[in-house]
């Protein structure tokens, strides 16, 4: 706890510090403007003398900022992408991306991040990770008030991460009787090949093969800042377990040998006790329903406003799925910009909270469902930076994050508009077996600082470096994590 508030008093002291070299010469008329533009981003917005369509009178405007240096028509961004795990590899690929925001004369320029949105997606790593995606998104369709998001997804994961499920899987690091502080230490030995030819090292691990169809209709209410929504996912799991299977481990001194035969694996050992289900994969297909509310001004790269989403997603005989369960998520999100007048600066806070019950396999405790779509957790790249990906997963799950977003440098290259962020940060989260077992004892934290640039404002490149007890992780991708 004492370190958690060290950090807290760290990322406050950057807030504090980051804007002072612009404030020598404030003025009273400088500081009504800041508390005027800070209380313009109420709870549910304001009413707009002058809304951009019929059905928008709540809905913002981007910052002047943002409206002036948004592009008109359609354009091309993408980036190669490049990461390093040590469970899967390196990785590579490259994501482009389209963009088309309309002309300026549009009423609906100066409200929305663009009018569509379509990107496709080659990723690939050395170990056997492949995530290949194709998604569309068009806000306003063909102007009306309802918004189409659709996409596929092939994912297939030779090195699939498994650690148990809820409360267990906060237990440290062990390995025949064995306890171990870091993922190092542990991988050392259970990476061993004795003199017979057998190893562990692939005890936390499983192969997955998923393809995905997914898609979802939303419509503005309440003037612009409640959007209900309908989707649907249509999923086949492919469950490979690697015991008897021969493995990489570390070559054994004696005989040479880099390959050995896994043990049985910590999936198939719970699978085999009836701790866990779904072992054999199957259809998942699923019906979500979902509402936000949603005051933000620019929705890539928020300044100010709340997200607040929350969502039942349902699976059973009636969508065609193998498994029947409830999933229950909801997610608060803040972005506030302090000294508007003085910096770009922004300071945001997340929330989720997500239950599961029913007949659920243990490829959907790993996942969180939200209104802009899934994502996996605890641990990893969306939700505790610094931790393996699915370090702590469970029927319920709680996470928080907290973010200051400094913009300190923006330019124009070749008619490209980039802005520089940094971005320190702090998660904390922890699985539980049931709703009622939820308290703040036992949250794992994880805490480090980034690197973003905005290109053109609505791709976000994110390079994140977070540590945690147990491990570290460097993480390269798009988009801000909420």
């Amino acid at each position: 706890m004492i370190q958690i508030k060290k950090f807290l008093l760290v990322l406050l002291a950057l807030a504090l510090a980051i804007p002072s070299f612009a404030a020598e010469n404030l003025t009273s008329g400088d500081v009504e403007e800041a508390a005027q533009q800070a209380a313009e981003y109420t709870f549910f917005g304001f009413v707009n003398p002058n809304p951009p369509m019929e059905g928008l009178e709540r809905k913002r405007r981007l910052s002047q900022k943002d409206i002036n240096n948004k592009k008109e028509g359609g354009y091309f961004t993408g980036l190669p992408l490049v990461n390093f795990d040590p469970n899967t590899g390196v990785g590579y690929g490259a994501r482009v991306m389209y963009f088309n925001n309309g002309d300026r004369k549009d009423p609906l320029f100066e409200y929305t991040p663009y009018r569509h949105q379509l990107f496709a997606q080659f990723f690939q790593t050395t170990l056997g990770w492949q995530y290949h995606w194709v998604d569309y998104d068009a806000p306003y369709f063909m102007g009306t008030l309802f918004r189409l998001r659709s996409g596929v997804i092939y994912d297939r994961n030779v090195n699939a991460q498994y650690y148990s499920r809820g409360n267990r899987s906060l237990n440290k690091l062990s390995f025949n009787g064995e306890e171990f502080t870091t993922h190092k230490e542990y991988d050392k030995v259970i990476r061993e090949i004795d003199n017979a030819g057998n190893t562990n090292a692939f005890r936390n691990k499983y192969d997955y093969e998923r393809p995905t169809l997914y898609g979802a209709i939303d419509r503005d209410l309440l003037g612009g800042i409640l959007r209900p929504q309908l989707g649907f996912q249509v999923a086949h799991f492919t469950i490979r377990d690697y015991t008897g299977k021969k493995v990489l481990g570390d070559k054994n001194s004696v005989t040479g040998k880099d390959k050995g035969i896994q043990q049985t694996t910590l999936l198939r050992e719970e699978c085999q006790a009836g701790l866990t289900q779904g072992c054999k994969g199957g259809w998942l297909n699923t019906v979500k329903v979902g509402i936000a509310l949603d005051t933000r001004d620019f929705e890539p790269d928020p300044n100010n406003g709340i997200f607040w989403d929350a969502v039942v997603e349902v699976a059973g005989r009636g969508t065609g799925s193998e498994y029947t369960f409830v999933r229950y998520t909801t997610a608060p999100r803040i972005y506030f910009s302090p000294i508007p007048k003085w910096a770009d600066l922004v300071l945001a806070a997340r929330g989720i909270l997500s239950h599961t019950e029913g007949d659920q396999p243990f490829f959907v405790q790993n996942t969180i469902s939200l209104t802009s779509g899934n994502q996996n957790g605890l641990g990893g790249l969306r939700t505790l930076r610094g931790y393996k990906q699915d370090r702590f997963v469970g029927p319920t799950m709680a996470v928080t994050n907290f973010e200051i977003r400094w913009t300190f440098a923006d330019t124009h290259i070749a008619g490209q508009h980039f802005a520089f962020i940094l971005v320190p940060f702090l998660d904390l989260g922890r699985p539980f077996d049931k709703p009622d077992q939820l308290s703040l004892n036992n949250w794992r934290r994880a805490q480090g600082a980034g690197l973003r640039i905005a290109w053109n404002q609505a791709t976000i490149i994110m390079v994140d470096y977070g540590v945690s007890e147990e491990d570290t992780g460097l993480y390269i991708n798009f988009n801000h994590i909420f």
